[in-house]
């Protein structure tokens, strides 16, 4: 019996060494094997706590063994994944000098992040992207302004989110300009906040956090982008911007997710004033969709030709086109079929070479 006494030591502090000594990746604050903005609102929950740095600590986009800090996020994970520069404290420098370097950045498995949208018409609050103009000239510059909640639904216990997002990056330069005073630091709070863009791919995040683990609630504008509109397509004399929220993540200070309803931003291009003119004259003609509310199917009352015809979600995924019989002029309606739709608010879009039309359709 005392010969295995040897052995029980050993097999103990292999497995005390085993569950206190991890691997991390410098900016992956969640573990999950990609660095994004989710990873800024772990830091943002963090922030302000020391623990045991890491012995050779680099930023670099590789595995890192560190002691476990023993403080837990809710879902388990522990903050020394959250240190991402390795001196021992969660602060600016995690994110400036590791996060934003190695952002997009992944290990060959990665789990998902816990976006969590919610669909519109069931009362949960909304994100909105509000343009300064909905029609535009080629080399024109728009504001898009990014509010969270509103008058009639403010927030509650707003503590940091996070914004997926994609646009279409040949049409416009996309710039991103946070506001030194808005709701969420009415009490004086610092707010982190990352934005990264990919021009090839056309997608972007967006991260704001408060810092001192307290939260506000309020409703408002938190945040400005801005577009210069470079020149449409050649052989397009009208063609349509899109920024669109894909996934949304809204936390309080438990990183409790409040579920968000995403939105899109639509601004019709025109490549000069004459012809912006028509898309006023088009997106005001009568196109008249009834019944509305609808299900099953609705239809479509337009005499206009037509280039295109669809109908899009309210994420912005176009989920049905109109086949070419349905695009010639015709003072019939045109059918839009809708069969197997969960319920919510849908756009349903057409255009010509003139101009573009949306129409908002309740689907039930």
């Amino acid at each position: 019996m005392k010969s295995q006494i040897p052995l029980i030591a050993l097999l103990f502090a292999a497995s005390f060494s085993s569950l206190s000594a991890q691997e991390m990746w410098p900016g992956d604050a969640n573990n999950n094997g990609i660095v994004n903005a989710v990873d800024v609102l772990y830091i943002g929950i963090a922030y302000g706590t020391n623990g045991l740095p890491r012995d050779n600590a680099t930023t670099d986009w590789e595995a890192q063994p560190f002691e476990l800090w023993g403080q837990t996020f809710p879902d388990g994970i522990d903050y020394g994944y959250a240190d991402a520069d390795g001196d021992g404290q969660i602060e600016d420098d995690d994110i400036t000098s590791a996060l934003i370097p190695n952002f997009g950045l992944s290990q060959p498995s990665t789990t998902a992040d816990g976006y969590s949208n919610a669909a519109p018409g069931i009362g949960a609050p909304e994100v909105t992207l509000t343009p300064s103009a909905t029609l535009a000239e080629a080399g024109a510059t728009i504001d898009i302004g990014l509010s969270l909640g509103n008058l009639s639904q403010p927030l509650e216990n707003f503590y940091g989110i996070a914004l997926a997002m994609s646009y279409d990056s040949d049409l416009v330069e996309l710039e991103y300009d946070d506001l030194d005073n808005s709701w969420i630091n009415a009490d004086g709070a610092d707010v982190e906040d990352v934005f990264v863009k990919d021009e090839m791919s056309g997608l972007a995040e967006l991260a704001l956090t408060r810092i001192n683990q307290t939260t506000i609630s309020g409703s408002g504008q938190v945040a400005e982008f801005s577009i210069i509109i470079e020149d449409i397509i050649v052989g397009l004399t009208v063609d349509t911007f899109r920024l669109r929220i894909d996934s949304v993540l809204l936390i309080d200070n438990n990183f409790k997710r409040i579920p968000m309803v995403p939105d899109t931003a639509t601004i019709i291009i025109a490549d000069d004033t004459t012809k912006l003119s028509r898309v006023r004259q088009l997106s005001t003609l009568p196109a008249r969709l009834f019944p509305n509310p609808a299900s099953g199917q609705c239809y479509l009352k337009l005499p206009h030709s037509l280039s295109f015809l669809k109908l899009v979600d309210a994420y912005g995924h176009v989920i049905w086109q109109a086949p070419p019989t349905l695009l010639e002029p015709t003072s019939a309606p045109r059918p839009i079929p809708l069969q197997g739709l969960p319920s919510g608010v849908y756009q349903v879009q057409g255009g010509n070479s003139s101009g573009v039309f949306s129409r908002n359709l309740v689907v039930q």
